[in-house]
Formats: C-alpha cells, sequence, structure tokens
C-alpha cells in the first residue's frame, strides 16, 4: 500500500534530518536516529535522537474548488531531540543539537540570491512534495520527571501542504 501524502512528506522530512553528519560539518550524526511519533526516551535509548511530531492543534487551511475539493494548510509540527546532559549545565548539549536541525531545515528553503534557483535542487521543498517550509525559534528544557531523563528541545516547524480530496 503506497503512502499517503502526509506520512510521504514526514518520511521526506525525515530522510532530511538523516543527512545531519559530521562529515558534513554538523556536531552530530543522525542517521537511524530520527523517528516520528515518538515523545518519550529512556535510558536504554541512544545518547542522541530526534522525533518528529504532529502539533495537537492543526491549522484551518484554505479551501478552494468546487465544492471546495482542495484545501492548502499549514501543517504543524514540532521537531524534538533529546541529549546526554552535561553534569554543571545540563541544557547547553541541546542548543548545539538545535542548531544542527535547523541549519539542516534551512536547506529545504535556500535559494542561491543571485537567481532565486534552489541552492538544493534535491532537498527544495523535500523534493517538491510540499508548498512552503518555515520554522519558529526553539525551546531547550532540562530532564523533567516523568517525560525525559536527558536534556530536550522542541522546534516548532511549519509545512505548507496542498491537499486534494473528494
Amino acid at each position: 500500500m503506497a503512502d499517503s501524502y502526509r506520512l510521504a512528506v514526514l518520511k521526506a522530512l525525515t530522510a532530511q534530518l538523516e543527512t545531519i553528519a559530521v562529515a558534513d560539518g554538523y556536531t552530530h550524526d543522525l542517521a537511524g536516529l530520527v523517528f516520528r511519533g515518538r515523545n518519550r526516551w529512556g535510558e536504554s535509548d541512544p545518547d542522541v535522537m530526534i522525533s518528529i511530531l504532529e502539533n495537537p492543534r492543526p491549522d484551518i487551511g484554505q479551501f478552494a474548488g468546487e465544492p471546495e475539493g482542495a484545501r492548502a494548510e499549514s501543517w504543524p509540527l514540532f521537531v524534538q531531540g533529546w541529549v546526554p546532559d552535561d553534569i554543571e549545565n545540563p541544557t547547553d548539549p541541546a542548543y548545539g543539537l538545535m542548531d544542527d536541525v535547523e541549519t539542516c531545515l534551512a536547506r529545504i528553503t535556500a535559494v542561491v540570491d543571485a537567481t532565486g534557483e534552489p541552492k538544493y535542487q534535491s532537498e527544495f521543498l523535500l523534493g517538491n512534495r510540499i508548498t512552503s517550509f518555515r520554522f519558529g525559534p526553539g525551546v531547550v528544557r532540562p530532564p523533567t520527571d516523568g517525560l525525559s531523563v536527558r536534556a530536550f528541545f522542541y522546534l516548532p516547524v511549519y509545512v505548507g501542504l496542498a491537499v486534494t480530496y473528494g
């Protein structure tokens, strides 16, 4: 069975984040460490991990077509990342991982200033699967009882979708 449109976008976003590698100038290697739908990590999990979560508050969307057979929307997601703690300053490592993630995500919409053409053609709009992409300021949090044994960050992400149905 083929993936739904949203799942195909999530898989493309997962693959994009898994390109983060020390060999490419990042400070982390995330191949095989990016997941969808996980919001808790435990002691037995790898030290550094990323999860893509759907925001529980959906966008309203803009309807089009007769009788409204299409919709443009901004799909709100969260990218969450976990890191091992620094003993003195537990959240410090989370800022480095969040920086790697932001740098990688910026490639999705990067264009050449002189021409406006995509700077990274195969990565542009996740391979032209989406209509827009933006991310907001992230939040870094220390380990929290009942939630995470490690420091972590949340980064809000907004994915432009063009949905047709009916």
